[in-house]
């Protein structure tokens, strides 16, 4: 068999037990990338702070442990490129992809529960577990996801296919995403954080194993391709205008989702009259909304195009974050004030839904220009730059979270990270509204 453009190759049959096999692979990344980004800050800054007593002198609380989160955020501007490039040159009995989901899934997953136990030791040593675990998670998390996502263009050639797809990674993730949520909420006031990470981690890496029993890989019979090296590979990355245009629209989606979230965590208690970990099942409430809708932007992004129905889920944040700014404002009346704040959050449900169900197929026809272009099959570069996007998120929303509250007067400091992650949704709608879909994808 010899390289062929997507369009070119006859429809692969991908059956219901393959998509859901793939799609179990999303919901433990999604999992683990939850757990991160809205309980790692919490966790650490309640009388757990990882700085040294210098560093805590120089940064307010609640700033500490997510400077420490940014900062890991670094060595994925090489990993995850780096990563993409070796799964791409790779040729194996086992494929390009699932060797590398194999291997990394155990040390993603053994780091994630040892980032919950920090050493009965001096601020100092605390501040160096964190700092070396968070590394080591990010780069196994690289290790695991940009080929796991490279492989949605290789064996869903159609639009049809990816569409169905990249709904069923939506679905996982969503399962996922409220699932950490839900754990945040109720079982970590019950059983504490360290027996629940546990059972999450042997959880995900289930699911990650589960994935490499679905589809087989296709790249990985075809003849040597033509090889590019690790500079030209990058150049020819970042100088595709449609790809930066769409990693400017998304990032610019994920990242005000990723602030509502970890605002929301942050939220003073008094917001929601509830106890420990109520803010997990505030968001549960957008989540379980998105889900629902799942199946609705599926359809606009068939009927429509995957470029209108992004635009659409972008436009709906904007418009619908800036309500957060009434979580707490609110008089207590008939429901009570948590109903109140799962009301608010659940506005964001048809954003969630597009965010968790659209982009990936985007992104695949951008792998395809790319393959048009240069006649190579590119797509874990690709997805390890889109990877980049979703770690380099969490490494900043809880920083933005944080940091938000202090540069206004402190009567409404607190309410902005709704009104901010909606500016930050509007920017994203302006840079996608330049995506040429048509160049995309050929016509």
């Amino acid at each position: 068999m010899t390289d062929c453009a997507p369009n070119e190759t006859p429809d692969l049959h991908l059956s219901t037990l393959d998509t859901i096999l793939y799609g179990m692979g999303h919901f433990g990344l999604s999992v683990l990338g939850y757990m991160i980004v809205a309980c790692v800050v919490p966790f650490y800054d309640d009388g757990q702070a990882v700085a040294p007593r210098a560093a805590r002198a120089l940064l307010p609380a609640g700033m500490l442990i997510a400077t420490v989160l940014f900062l890991t955020r670094s060595v994925d501007v090489i990993a995850d490129p780096l990563v993409g490039f070796l799964s791409d040159r790779t040729r194996s009995r086992w494929g390009r992809r699932k060797p590398y989901m194999l291997l990394s899934a155990p040390l993603l997953v053994l780091s994630f529960v040892l980032v919950w136990r920090p050493p009965e030791a001096a601020e100092t040593q605390r501040a160096w577990h964190a700092g070396i675990l968070l590394t080591l998670f990010f780069v196994c998390f690289a290790g695991y996801a940009a080929p796991y996502l490279a492989l949605l263009p290789e064996m869903a050639r159609t639009q049809a296919q990816r569409a169905r797809l990249a709904t069923t990674q939506g679905i996982f993730h969503l399962l996922g995403t409220t699932t950490a949520a839900l754990a945040t909420g109720l079982f970590c006031p019950l059983f504490g954080m360290g027996r629940t990470t546990v059972g999450l981690g042997v959880l995900c890496l289930a699911m990650l194993w589960l994935a490499l029993l679905g589809p087989r890989e296709i790249e990985a019979n075809q003849g040597p391709p033509r090889e590019l090296g690790l500079r030209r590979a990058l150049r020819q990355t970042l100088t595709n205008w449609p790809f930066l245009i769409y990693w400017a629209g998304y990032y610019l989606f994920w990242v005000p989702f990723l602030l509502v979230i970890a605002g929301i965590e942050a939220a003073p208690p008094r917001w929601y009259v509830i106890g420990p970990g109520g803010a997990g099942t505030i968001l549960v409430a957008p989540l379980i909304g998105g889900l629902i809708l799942l199946p609705l932007a599926r359809y606009f992004e068939i009927r429509r195009g995957p470029r209108w129905t992004l635009l659409a889920g972008l436009l709906w944040l904007a418009v619908a974050a800036p309500f957060l700014a009434l979580l707490g404002r609110v008089r207590p009346g008939a429901l009570p004030e948590v109903w109140q704040a799962r009301l608010l959050a659940s506005l964001l449900s048809p954003a969630v839904a597009v965010l968790f169900a659209v982009p990936y197929a985007v992104l695949a026809d951008v792998c395809d220009l790319d393959y048009r272009r240069l006649g190579k099959h590119r797509e874990a570069m690709y997805f390890g730059f889109q990877g980049l996007v979703m770690k380099a998120g969490w490494g900043i929303a809880p920083l933005l979270a944080a940091l938000i509250p202090r540069l206004f007067a402190e009567h409404i400091g607190p309410y902005m990270f709704g009104p901010a992650a909606g500016a930050m949704a509007l920017l994203g709608a302006i840079i996608f509204w330049f995506y040429p879909e048509r160049q995309v994808r050929g016509g």
